[in-house]
């Protein structure tokens, strides 16, 4: 009689996958906040995760990439980050807050430029389309020149008066006049709207980028304690120009 055949040998069951942990804005913001000199909104949903903002070039977006990519619970990363050069450190580290805060209510102050891709040629207008928050406010709109120093465009002699209506729409440019010149490269222009003025009255057209950071740290502080830093946001364009 032939020999039974042995049984066959019990296949192990695969391991049950590890669940995947849950994602969650706890985990993301010390991520976010341990980036030096950047301006990161970032929001949640599954396991998804957007981020967008501004990171300085010597960090990198490929190791900011990274170090998001491996927070628990991410599967599918999407991130919206220019690189900025150092000399805007010291611009992000002053409004960042701000500008964060804006986007995260889904920036109701607004800053946006005509020009495709914000890149500009010598000669060209500098136009500006604004929009102001649901509330009556005073709007600042800075130019920050790669020579260290800070263009006022709103308020300035050209244009003075800076307060707007709740929800205000503007194009600001057309009659200033404004036009790009020397020095080229990548430049940063912030706008701020403020429940009352910045300060009463109107600076030099042109000062010290350091100099006015400082004054302006310091009053957005009192402006803050006052009526609540809710009440302050910021938004930023970062434009290239160059020469014809």
């Amino acid at each position: 009689t032939p020999a039974p055949s042995p049984a066959p040998a019990a296949v192990p069951a695969p391991p049950a996958p590890k669940p995947i942990p849950a994602l969650t804005m706890a985990a993301v913001s010390p991520v976010l906040a341990h980036v030096p000199c950047a301006a990161l909104s970032a929001s949640v949903r599954e396991h998804s995760l957007s981020v967008q903002g501004y990171v300085p070039e010597r960090y990198g977006l490929a190791r900011l990439k990274g170090e998001l990519d491996a927070i628990p619970g991410v599967s599918s990363l999407s991130a919206d980050v220019l690189q900025v050069n150092d000399d805007k450190c010291s611009v992000i580290q002053t409004f960042a807050p701000y500008w964060v805060r804006n986007r995260d209510a889904g920036r109701p102050s607004s800053l946006r430029t005509r020009s495709p891709n914000a890149d500009f040629a010598e000669g060209d207008s500098l136009i500006l389309d604004v929009t102001t928050p649901g509330y009556e406010t005073y709007v600042h709109v800075d130019y920050y020149v790669l020579d260290g120093s800070v263009v006022h465009l709103v308020p300035s002699p050209r244009i003075k008066t800076n307060q707007a209506p709740a929800n205000y729409k503007a194009t600001l440019g057309t009659l200033a006049g404004w036009t790009i010149s020397k020095p080229f490269g990548t430049e940063f222009i912030v706008m701020l709207t403020t429940p009352v003025p910045l300060f009463d009255k109107l600076r030099p057209e042109s000062e010290s980028r350091a100099d006015y950071l400082r004054a302006v740290d310091q009053r957005l502080r009192q402006i803050a304690g006052k009526y609540g830093s809710d009440k302050i946001a910021a938004d930023f364009v970062q434009i290239t120009t160059h020469a014809k």
